[in-house]
């Protein structure tokens, strides 16, 4: 009698999943899924990727740093206090960027993190990680007349060091030599300053000229880097913009080099004004970005993939080899000059509620993490991942069911199939049963001992619950799957 309620709570956490889940039906015949990994947001905002694969996430509107593990068990490892204004208790700070040390696991278990303050100041830390808690922050640097709820993004370079968007108020900092606003800045591990920085001034290395990479900037909202096997773009960056009212802007981040705000905006049209100008224009409000390189979506590789927080969802930014955006039409009007199909333009939804994407980061294997939100009656987020069922062996949504069994599988909701895994190879034949959740078997397969991946027709089935087990005749281990 006590194995009843174990089962029918794991029916109703799996049903809770395939209510959050969705499918993505690209006119190639690409078919992808999101799966749900992490509700527990109000207001997620930036996401990473540690080396184990762990996703770390900040929370603008409650200060608190998460890491998830890539099936959704998520813990709060520390928060950054967000104080509100006594006067108005409705302003407060907000938790913004996030970057992993490079050598997290092999020295360096650092976590770096940016944050508003009340004062318009942009405050950096660097916190050290026990495999617990954060520990207490270490201030890198702190900025001045520095919006109090605009981007501030951090990216963590190949190199090793951190690149760092500084937003300003529309004014002229953007442009002023020695005010850090309106402009991406470059520094160490350590909070000083590169040395290769464009106007790095060895003989006053804390002067604000030697951070900074680029100016010209409004609100950087999101930057990514190449990787270094590209064949013609390795280590290029990319950042994008939302204008004021519009001039939405995917740029290519060149050290040195002038962006033009507030003085110019929007596609150049192939005249020299002087200024650096965008890959291309539009009018999503752009919040985040990342390149895709994989094979794993071949519809999407080598593209950029643009969150966006008007509602729309997902822009893709098709690149060609030199760098340049190539679904654009240059004919159209300066502010606007990206051509989005139903290919290119990918709206997510949760409860009939269309979502705003907050960040985007992609995956060693290929696979799509996005924060999410909605702004509905009360603001919710959550954390999500697009997958290629065709490519990527999917895993339980239940931490608990991977740590403890011998064997992976999915996908959970099974459409026509279910795939499973053996981790840890039986000695002799081992046997895979389904069952329905009165006892019933509706399918078995027996299997020899060199067989670790294999696949199960299950369109035929009906809707419903059903367990897994898998056993060897000594050793039997089980897990719920819904269809």
């Amino acid at each position: 009698m006590r194995s009843v309620p174990a089962i029918l709570i794991a029916c109703i956490s799996l049903v809770t999943v395939v209510r959050a889940q969705q499918r993505i039906e690209l006119s190639s015949g690409t078919a992808l899924q999101v799966r749900e990994i992490s509700s527990s947001f109000i207001d997620p905002h930036a996401l990473a990727i540690d080396p184990e694969g762990f996703i770390w996430a900040t929370d603008r509107e409650t200060g608190i740093v998460w890491r998830i593990s890539p099936s959704g068990v998520s813990s709060s490892v520390g928060s950054v206090a967000l104080p509100r204004d006594p006067k108005n208790q409705l302003l407060r700070a907000g938790l913004f960027g996030i970057a992993i040390d490079p050598d997290f696991i092999t020295g360096s278990p650092y976590v770096y993190l940016s944050h508003t303050a009340l004062n318009n100041k942009l405050v950096i830390t660097k916190r050290s990680f026990d495999g617990i808690k954060l520990g207490d922050p270490q201030t890198l640097m702190t900025i001045d007349n520095v919006p109090r709820r605009n981007g501030h993004s951090m990216l963590m370079l190949a190199d090793g060091t951190l690149l760092i968007s500084v937003g300003s108020f529309d004014n002229s900092d953007p442009t002023t030599p020695g005010k850090l606003t309106g402009k991406l800045i470059r520094m160490n591990r350590d909070g000083t300053a590169a040395e290769s920085n464009p106007f790095y001034n060895a003989a006053q290395p804390q002067s604000p000229n030697s951070y900074v990479y680029v100016y010209g900037q409004r609100q950087t909202a999101g930057m990514t880097q190449i990787g270094g096997n590209h064949a013609t773009l390795a280590g290029a960056m990319y950042s994008v913009e939302p204008g004021a009212y519009s001039f939405d802007e995917i740029n290519r981040i060149v050290p040195g080099s002038d962006y033009g705000w507030h003085k110019a905006a929007g596609f150049c049209k192939g005249e020299n004004r002087g200024t650096q100008c965008p890959e291309a224009t539009f009018k999503h409000t752009p919040s985040s970005v990342a390149f895709y390189g994989s094979d794993a979506i071949p519809d999407w590789k080598n593209s950029l993939l643009v969150g966006t927080i008007g509602w729309d969802g997902m822009v893709v930014a098709d690149l060609n080899d030199d760098g340049s955006v190539s679904n654009i039409d240059p004919t159209r009007p300066s502010d606007d000059v990206m051509v989005t199909d139903e290919d290119h333009l990918i709206a997510f939804s949760h409860n009939s509620e269309l979502e705003r994407i907050r960040d985007i980061k992609v995956t060693d294997d290929g696979r799509i993490v996005m924060a999410l939100i909605t702004l509905g009656e009360s603001r919710h987020g959550r954390i999500v991942m697009l997958e290629n069922p065709a490519v990527h062996f999917p895993t339980s949504v239940n931490e608990e069911r991977l740590l403890a069994g011998a064997f992976r599988y999915g996908p959970n909701p099974m459409y026509d199939k279910l795939n499973v895994e053996i981790v840890h190879p039986f000695a002799g034949a081992w046997t895979l049963r389904l069952t329905d959740m009165l006892g019933n078997t509706v399918a078995t397969e027996r299997f020899d001992a060199n067989t670790s991946n294999v696949s199960l027709p299950t369109s035929a089935l009906s809707v419903g619950a059903y367990m897994i087990t898998v056993a060897d005749g000594t050793k039997s281990f089980s897990a719920a799957v819904v269809k």
